[in-house]
């Protein structure tokens, strides 16, 4: 459909509106990258004709100046020639372009016509979590204005469950990182967090007594680097940490209290089938863990393959509270102001994304305003799709075109986080405000200018002032809102079960060069080309057993649906996981978005079966 549509090109940044009334002069401009949550400082070099070059910040104490291929690559998105420029509205099925002017008129006419209609409640709005903690609250005051309590920030599941558990930042600092003698990691730390590797293996190998101990189904290149890789069955990582703490409290059971009692109960051959790693190896861990004078927790779980995420947090905590020493946890997350997002966005007047979602397919929401969230990259179903197609006014806020903005009604070019001011919360709670590189492309405007434009149109004028104090007053602390750590029999008895239907386990995978669900990145020419979007990794016994050699392709089926994949050969996943990218919107159309008892997307392993396909 946006085939059909010609966007105004890109040429020339001299034809931007100047910011503040005068053209920027500045040759080189420091900022943070928003592409994960450690908040590395980067410079871009400037002309007038846009963003020439990447620049380092060797002075940071984080990353001594280094950048990922994501940050690296930030010059693109400033200069990328298919940005949307200028409001976009539907005339049937094709978008012609409109004016600001014009775009505020039909949406704050729908607005009032339909909460006339159907009342205030039958109106959302959606805001993605890289927003900055100013654009949050304005979110939340326009919500106010309309009257509705239908709103939501979209923390991608595996964020969500980490910030809903008893202290939504580490206890550890971005530069203590280094500092550790012994790291317990929790997912592929290297493709994620990539500018970290260099720091740890450097710690590592700063004593003979260092060890760096990794959990991964996947013998990643995090894992390559490991001490010790326990490389346990997907979804099994919370029993894995049961297993590990049934020692310690084995040797110190004054510690133990009801939870000891509780995992002395477990059988220690379940534990090792449940897992596939013996007691030997998780007791030779949690001694080496509780030795080291400072230790270190890193939690960053990928979207797809690790189950019950807060509660994983929660048991990664109890570890570093009660082994002896210096020991920290730290989580760290997919978007860059995570941490700053929810403190922004928690409260009775925040629903969770999936009872928003669920809100939309019932057909009480009528009209959504959605800031930056790309619901059918990020969560494709039929049940999504149609739900959105049933909104009687669906007005995006976007940086590129994708699947969610065909279905829109009205689309308006925002800046990105490139390209604006404000303050946002990195993974350890520090607070830094952004600094533009750039005006916004074209005709765009930040997301808190457009947020402002729509409440004052509708009667009441944000208070920019306001809410830019109550931005920076806010400091990321403690929430108690996390679920305790229960049911560890039935988790237990879940993960031997076994599904004769759908035997293999599909685990997902991130890429350095792409960012989230990749409706961002994929418009990258590097990241596009150097990580392709479709594959399928399969054991190479499988493959043998199935008679499948790289290239082949493969039909994967789930219970929600099916693809087709060329298949890569490997030996670094056990028999019986197969492993896919999680940046492909085809890929994710496989998953099953259920949601927890929390009201929560889960984000433990698929459950596949793979067949050949046939010539």
């Amino acid at each position: 459909m946006f085939a059909e549509m010609e966007l105004t090109s890109l040429t020339s940044r001299s034809k931007i509106t100047p910011m503040h009334g005068h053209e920027r002069q500045m040759e080189r401009i420091e900022s943070y990258c928003m592409f994960c949550s450690l908040g590395c400082k980067l410079a871009i070099k400037t002309s007038k004709s846009g963003a020439t070059t990447p620049d380092f910040c060797s002075d940071y104490p984080l990353t001594g100046g280094n950048l990922c291929p994501r940050g690296l690559y930030a010059t693109e998105l400033l200069n990328h020639n298919q940005r949307i420029v200028c409001p976009l509205v539907r005339e049937g099925r094709t978008f012609q372009e409109t004016s600001w002017d014009e775009g505020f008129h039909i949406l704050i006419s729908k607005i009032k016509e339909l909460r006339n209609s159907y009342g205030p409640q039958s109106i959302g709005i959606i805001i993605d979590p890289n927003h900055t903690n100013e654009e949050i609250i304005a979110a939340r005051e326009l919500a106010k204005t309309i009257g509705t309590d239908n709103i939501s920030c979209s923390f991608s599941p595996n964020d969500r469950e980490l910030l809903g558990t008893t202290n939504i930042t580490s206890n550890g600092s971005a530069k203590e990182i280094e500092d550790v003698d012994y790291y317990l990691i929790i997912g592929d730390l290297f493709v994620r967090h990539p500018v970290l590797a260099k720091k740890i293996i450097a710690s590592k190998y700063k004593s003979r007594e260092n060890s760096v101990v990794v959990i991964d189904p996947k013998r990643t290149n995090t894992a390559w680097h490991a001490s010790i890789h326990l490389q346990n069955k997907p979804g099994s990582e919370i029993i894995l940490l049961m297993g590990i703490l049934k020692s310690f409290f084995n040797h110190y059971p004054e510690k133990g209290k009801d939870l000891g009692k509780k995992l002395e109960s477990l059988p220690d051959e379940d534990i090792a089938r449940a897992t596939g790693i013996n007691l030997e190896q998780l007791a030779t861990v949690s001694r080496g863990f509780n030795n080291a004078e400072k230790g270190a927790i890193i939690l960053c779980p990928g979207i797809k393959g690790v189950r019950d995420i807060g509660i994983l947090s929660q048991l990664a905590r109890l570890l570093t509270e009660n082994y002896k020493g210096d020991k920290k946890y730290i989580p760290l997350f997919t978007y860059g102001n995570a941490v700053g997002a929810f403190k922004m966005s928690t409260g009775k007047n925040w629903l969770s994304l999936p009872h928003l979602i669920s809100k939309i397919s019932s057909g009480e929401i009528k009209l959504l305003l959605d800031f930056g969230e790309e619901l059918l990259s990020s969560y494709p179903s039929p049940e999504i799709r149609q739900g959105l197609e049933q909104l009687e006014f669906f007005a995006v806020s976007s940086i590129f075109t994708s699947e969610t903005e065909t279905l829109a009604h009205l689309v308006l070019p925002c800046a990105s986080w490139a390209e604006k001011s404000g303050t946002v919360n990195f993974f350890d709670g520090r607070r830094e405000s952004l600094e533009p590189f750039l005006a916004p492309a074209g005709a765009s405007r930040a997301d808190l200018d457009i947020i402002a434009e729509i409440s004052h149109q509708l009667g009441t004028s944000l208070n920019k002032s306001k809410i830019q104090q109550e931005a920076e007053a806010a400091k990321a602390g403690s929430l108690n809102i996390g679920r305790p750590v229960k049911g560890i029999e039935d988790l237990l008895k879940e993960a031997l079960v076994k599904d004769k239907e759908f035997p293999y386990l599909l685990i997902s995978c991130s890429a350095t060069g792409h960012f989230a669900d990749g409706s961002i990145t994929k418009n990258m020419k590097w990241a596009r080309e150097t990580f392709p979007l479709l594959w399928v990794e399969l054991n190479s016994d499988d493959a043998q057993h199935m008679e499948i050699k790289s290239g082949d392709e493969v039909i994967i089926c789930s219970r929600k649906g099916q693809i087709t994949l060329p298949v890569q050969i490997t030996s670094r996943l056990q028999p019986g996981v197969v492993n896919v990218p999680s940046y492909s919107t085809e890929i994710r159309s496989i998953f099953s978005w259920e949601i927890t008892p929390e009201g929560e997307f889960k984000t433990g392993p698929e459950r596949v079966r793979i067949s050949r396909k046939q010539e």
